[in-house]
């Protein structure tokens, strides 16, 4: 029953975590500082009384298979218009290049931003 509770906790931390995919303050160690992500994994650890490295890289890895899995299908989806003819294979790689760009870090923020620099 506890391995039940702990396997519906992890799957509501990881919706949690993929609804909110663009992040104030990125996880790990930013100068010597805790982070809210860090916070996070502790919290999460401390609930389903695991090591707290062990929660860190369980949330790590959730994040890049759900990123690799979204640009898997932004692929195929562009692939698919492409091929019907919707849009060139340029226009394409253009539209792919914006959304693997778009969640690279500058500085504390993500470069998409709050909204204030596009």
């Amino acid at each position: 029953m506890k391995q039940r509770k702990a396997v519906w906790l992890m799957a509501l931390v990881l919706v949690l975590i993929s609804a909110t995919a663009v992040a104030v303050v990125p996880s790990g160690d930013v100068g010597g500082k805790v982070t809210a992500g860090d916070r996070f994994s502790a919290r999460v650890a401390e609930i389903l009384e695991l090591d707290q490295p062990v929660v860190a890289g369980a949330l790590r890895q959730a994040k890049e298979e759900l990123r690799a899995n979204k640009v898997a299908t932004i692929e195929a989806n562009l692939g698919g218009r492409v091929v019907s003819g919707e849009m060139t294979q340029k226009e394409a790689d253009a539209k792919l290049q914006w959304f693997l760009d778009r969640g690279k870090k500058t500085g504390s923020r993500t470069k998409a931003g709050w909204g204030k620099n596009r």
